[in-house]
């Protein structure tokens, strides 16, 4: 029987081989590890390879420092860092959102917060791949930069909408009421700003946002928040011709987070377009 084994990359490049007869006794070394430093974990002997390394343009840089990366360089990038997964060059990495696919290339965004190794004021980062494997970053898509998201944008989707243009849906937090124990929620789109980009390096909120500020019956917008996909198993649901009164297939379906009646659950909207009624 193989015992668990785990690969702790250090810093400075050296790499320390953890293996025991009881996961429990690997999982506390490794959990003592994270709390003692800022190491990268390669669990099971996946291969670590060096991140591609993106030749930022004054333009992109510019926005990584907008968006509070002052300091990211294209040397930052470390050899040990995971094989196959996401990583980010530092900060407070969250909820990856947003998958989709358009002309070969597969489109990724997370919660990203590169002031702190903690949770605060995200903006989405965003990375594309071909293969899945070989993730290029690209500049911040979303960043809080408007009243009604100063609090950050958080969790969210993307859909594909009828002319094929991707659009991305996401809570837009705004200010923090402590009396409610949470910031204010409502619902939030952008659009590329450059369709024949293959990169879709840039994209705009729409002017209507917020579009969706309406919280079902008994809710509250302190739990109203992470937008489905507008076209996925509720929109399925919906037009479906079992329904006794369909949806037109034209037609949006976005589910939506939200707290009613003091119980969790999901509010369903629909709209002729995502940009609102």
């Amino acid at each position: 029987m193989r015992h668990p084994e785990f690969t702790v990359c250090l810093p400075d490049r050296k790499c320390l081989v953890l293996r025991s007869t009881s996961m429990g006794i690997s999982v506390k070394s490794l959990l003592f590890c994270l709390a003692a430093s800022c190491f990268v974990i390669c669990g099971g002997g996946l291969p670590t390879r060096r991140l591609q390394q993106v030749r930022a343009g004054a333009e992109d840089l510019a926005a990584f420092r907008r968006a509070g990366c002052d300091n990211f360089t294209n040397d930052q990038w470390q050899p040990l860092r995971p094989g196959y997964h996401i990583t980010v060059p530092y900060g407070w990495l969250n909820d990856p959102h947003g998958l989709f696919q358009r002309n070969g290339t597969t489109h990724m965004f997370f919660q990203y917060n590169p002031r702190a190794l903690a949770w605060g004021a995200p903006f989405w980062g965003h990375v594309v791949s071909q293969d899945l494997v070989h993730w290029t970053w690209l500049p911040p898509a979303l960043l809080p930069d408007q009243p009604y998201d100063r609090g950050g944008v958080w969790s969210g989707s993307a859909t594909i909408d009828n002319e094929g243009v991707p659009v991305l849906t996401y809570t837009a937090a705004g200010s923090s009421v402590p009396e409610y124990g949470n910031f204010f929620q409502q619902q939030a789109a952008a659009v590329p700003e450059d369709l024949s980009d293959p990169l879709l390096k840039r994209w705009r909120k729409l002017a209507s946002n917020p579009f969706l500020t309406q919280v079902p019956p008994g809710g509250t917008n302190f739990q109203f928040r992470d937008p489905t996909e507008a076209k996925d198993a509720v929109w399925t649901a919906l037009t479906s011709p079992q329904n006794p009164e369909p949806l037109p297939k034209s037609h949006y379906a976005l589910a939506v987070g939200s707290q009613a009646f003091c119980m969790g659950g999901a509010g369903v909207y629909t709209a002729a377009n995502l940009s609102g009624p």
